[in-house]
């Protein structure tokens, strides 16, 4: 049986070109370009972060004001305090404290959109009596 070769991936629309050749690319690309925001368009077509996005198209000599740059900048600051607190609230919680319950249900799921609650009912829940016979 021949040996498994590893391959590189070579597939250019997996990964980020380097700057030089995005800078290349970003000339003509801007000429072609139709959308509305640019900055995003950018950021899409060549796989870069918004900011990445915002310095290379001033470096291709397209306008940029200054307060479209603090309000992406505030955005993103705003979603990482976001992430930071729901991953802290995550670790906060003990496992019996993920999941509500109530009479019915030992461990509630989620809510139906008619507000009807599903998941693990009492009954169905293994007892301790039957773990020490």
């Amino acid at each position: 049986m021949a040996a498994k070769r590893n391959k590189k991936n070579n597939n250019p629309a997996k990964r980020t070109q380097p700057r030089s050749r995005r800078l290349l690319k970003g000339k003509t690309w801007i000429g072609s370009y139709n959308g509305k925001n640019i900055v995003r368009g950018y950021a899409k077509h060549f796989r870069v972060d918004l900011l990445c996005a915002i310095k290379e198209l001033r470096l291709l000599g397209v306008m940029i004001t200054d307060q479209y740059e603090q309000a992406v900048q505030q955005t993103l600051a705003a979603l990482a305090a976001q992430k930071k607190l729901r991953e802290e609230q995550k670790a906060s919680l003990g496992a019996e404290e993920l999941g509500d319950s109530n009479d019915d249900f030992a461990f509630i799921v989620g809510y139906t959109s008619g507000g009807a609650p599903y998941g693990v009912r009492w009954e169905d829940m293994p007892s301790d009596q039957d773990e020490s016979e």
